[in-house]
């Protein structure tokens, strides 16, 4: 996706949506990108949702802040 400035186009940032929860891993979430966030807003970790071997959908952590 790109915005246009001036008649250039100039890419748009990614931005993961911030939630303290994981919603259920769904084909409305497939390649979805979360940041889930921990109660004492200390540790981020972020999940992308996947389908997997048996044909269903879940959430995979791709990273962890420290």
């Amino acid at each position: 996706m790109s915005v246009y400035i001036n008649g250039v186009a100039q890419p748009v940032p990614a931005v993961a949506e911030e939630v303290t929860s994981l919603p259920p891993p769904s084909k409305e979430q497939l390649n979805k990108i979360v940041k889930f966030r921990n109660s004492d807003n200390r540790v981020s970790k972020i999940y992308v949702c996947v389908e997997n071997s048996q044909r269903g959908y879940q959430w995979t952590q791709i990273a962890t802040s420290t």
